[in-house]
């Protein structure tokens, strides 16, 4: 883990400027028994859908994905995105997606913050991308060392496959699948 995702994963929150809406966001982390039941959440979601995603792959296409070549995964896309759809309800979104808000705060001109759910639709108005940003700085700002984990899993993927030259669990400096 480099200095920075170790920094991610220990501080009580974590923050990121966000040129899209001109302001600086936090991430004040979820208590630990609050982020675990929300994990388990996510997981009953998104497990599945990731299951039917790697299930898509043809051969090879995990390595070339880790390679960050997008159009390894169109093969696998369509089957995740309906296992999702099939999944989350629009309730189970509204509650995924307030739970992981209600931690996020504005810092807005002269100083001043509040809370992000406030001012969300007039920040979010037009940016729905944006928005689903916003969520994934979330996600990651409170499970960095799960990001972390899944890039270890492929680098040793790649050194059992005999891929030894990229053998390095990450190249990003992002602790997360937002990135930026």
């Amino acid at each position: 883990m480099d200095a920075q995702n170790e920094t991610a994963v220990y501080s009580s929150s974590v923050s990121k400027f966000f040129d899209e809406f001109g302001v600086e966001l936090t991430v004040t982390k979820l208590p630990p028994m609050k982020a675990q039941l929300l994990w388990l959440r996510l997981m009953r979601i998104f497990g599945p859908a990731l299951g039917r995603f790697f299930d898509g792959l043809g051969q090879g296409a995990l390595t070339q994905l880790a390679e960050k070549n997008p159009e390894a995964a169109s093969g696998g896309l369509g089957p995740m995105l309906e296992s999702v759809a099939v999944k989350l309800t629009e309730t189970e979104f509204e509650q995924v997606r307030h739970t992981l808000l209600q931690c996020v705060t504005v810092q807005g001109d002269a100083g001043k913050s509040g809370p992000f759910l406030r001012v969300a639709d007039a920040l979010c108005m037009g940016r729905t991308v944006a928005m689903w940003k916003v969520l994934g700085f979330a996600v990651e700002a409170n499970y960095a060392d799960f990001f972390d984990v899944v890039r270890a899993a492929v680098a040793r993927f790649r050194a059992s496959s005999g891929d030894r030259s990229k053998a390095s669990p990450t190249t990003s400096s992002q602790p997360g699948p937002a990135g930026g």
